[in-house]
């Protein structure tokens, strides 16, 4: 299965609606506008007539204030410069762990996401017509660029010559500056018709999960119980050990 799936990751702190969403076998998603970084989707307040345009034509007006986006880190490419096999964290991981999931308190989730489950934001040429799909799921990698913070109006209408309509919805969505290229970020962008900023949505893709250095006897617990009586034991369970390894949950 897996060598036809994506193998992402999220880092969380594993608060309770984490728990509820695991449970309830879902995902969270949000707004870019809560985003932590003030850049994300900044496009949509620049004063830029042809492209405010050209996006309408792929999102209608009145739908763009619902979309909503999951992030995701590429596991895969955090391991890409390792030299041997053994199950030590990149630098790359621990600074995930520090940032997202609560100074190594929360979890980590892993999903094995099959291929034809997801759609591209290539998939969309309004040339031919087509437009983004509303309650459609699109998986896009994040590209990162130098000086996005200071010079953000010049790049993105620069990533957007000639308005192709794919180059304008990454642009707009999946752009970041280079500070963050350790997170190999991908992003769930889903075109809901539901306009509040927060949401959940079914998501059960979910194949491991990994309990961080810090991670609380109590969390442990809860997620050994949802494992247990809504999975039926088939997440497979990790920790990371004082050594900065991940090995299954349980072993010495």
């Amino acid at each position: 299965m897996d060598s036809n799936c994506f193998i992402l990751r999220k880092y969380t702190r594993c608060l309770m609606y984490d728990l509820e969403n695991i449970s309830r076998r879902r995902i969270s998603i949000t707004s870019p506008k809560n985003f932590n970084d003030p850049l994300d989707s900044y496009f949509l307040n620049l004063n830029n007539s042809v492209l405010s345009e050209t996006l309408a034509k792929i999102i209608p007006k009145d739908k763009q204030e619902a979309l909503k986006m999951s992030c995701f880190a590429n596991h895969e490419k955090m391991r890409f410069k390792k030299i041997d096999n053994s199950n030590t964290l990149t630098n790359e991981e621990i600074l995930m762990w520090t940032h997202y999931a609560n100074a190594h308190h929360g979890i980590c989730i892993e999903y094995a996401i099959p291929y034809d489950h997801l759609k591209s934001i290539d998939d969309i040429n309004i040339n031919d017509g087509k437009t983004v799909e509303l309650n459609t799921f699109y998986l896009e990698e994040v590209s990162y660029a130098d000086g996005l913070a200071v010079n953000y109006k010049h790049i993105v209408e620069a990533e957007t010559s000639g308005y192709k309509a794919e180059r304008l919805l990454q642009s707009i969505y999946c752009l970041k500056d280079k500070t963050f290229e350790y997170e190999h970020e991908y992003r769930l962008l889903c075109f809901s018709s539901d306009s509040k900023m927060y949401a959940s949505i079914e998501f059960d893709y979910i194949k491991k999960i990994i309990f961080g250095i810090r991670c609380s006897s109590d969390t442990r617990y809860l997620v050994e119980c949802i494992n247990k009586h809504v999975y039926e034991n088939k997440i497979e369970l990790y920790s990371i050990d004082e050594h900065f390894k991940e090995i299954p949950y349980g072993s010495k």
